[in-house]
């Protein structure tokens, strides 16, 4: 009788239409977080463009906060929308962006008004502070008080505010598209059974 050759069959070395549907699933998964993170960066883009241009065409003027006397109300780096507001409206508990002599502008908190001849005057008072400033000024100083106010939104507008972060920002989008492109084309891994179709219809012809 014959012997017969042992028939060897190595575990591993194709791979079944379960693993080419699990590779097809993480294709598909990395396109969606491609595609997530793109949306972020538009998303990003387009608050600093209405932050830095939209908004000051309404009245409402954008600063960049570059001191940590407001937290955690205003955290340092932070973006404030100010609206225009008239001195007699002013109140304690309003937060307000003053430009004093020789351009000095902040933000603080008004915890006192004061009527003097002439008008009136505000004591304000950093959160962060365990004082209120050392004199008060006149509420025809106030620039606005705040509407709202954007976290880390200054570090953004600085970002872009210069052309290296603009290509930086536009180079990252370029790139994140290009690569959701060759995520979705049609060369997604085939399952072995369509590998098997083709094969025969190559030999067939």
């Amino acid at each position: 009788m014959p012997n017969k050759r042992p028939i060897i069959r190595s575990a591993g070395l194709h791979r079944g239409p379960r693993s080419a549907e699990t590779r097809i699933a993480a294709f598909r998964f990395a396109a969606l977080a491609l595609d997530t993170l793109l949306l972020g960066v538009i998303g990003t883009a387009v608050l600093s463009f209405g932050l830095a241009r939209v908004l000051p065409l309404t009245g409402h003027e954008t600063l960049v906060i570059a001191g940590g006397s407001m937290e955690p109300s205003i955290p340092l780096g932070a973006a404030v929308v100010l609206e225009r507001a008239d001195a007699g409206s002013i109140g304690p508990g309003d937060m307000v962006t003053i430009r004093g002599p020789g351009n000095a502008v902040y933000t603080h908190r008004v915890t006192r008004t004061v009527e003097r001849e002439g008008g009136l005057w505000l004591e304000t008072k950093g959160d962060a502070n365990a004082e209120p400033d050392p004199v008060i000024v006149p509420a025809n100083w106030v620039v606005g008080r705040v509407a709202w106010a954007v976290p880390f939104g200054g570090y953004l507008l600085r970002f872009l505010a210069v052309p290296s972060g603009m290509l930086a920002m536009l180079f990252l989008a370029v790139t994140l598209i290009v690569a959701i492109a060759l995520l979705e084309a049609p060369s997604a891994p085939r399952s072995r059974k369509t590998r098997i179709r083709t094969r025969q219809a190559s030999r067939a012809i």
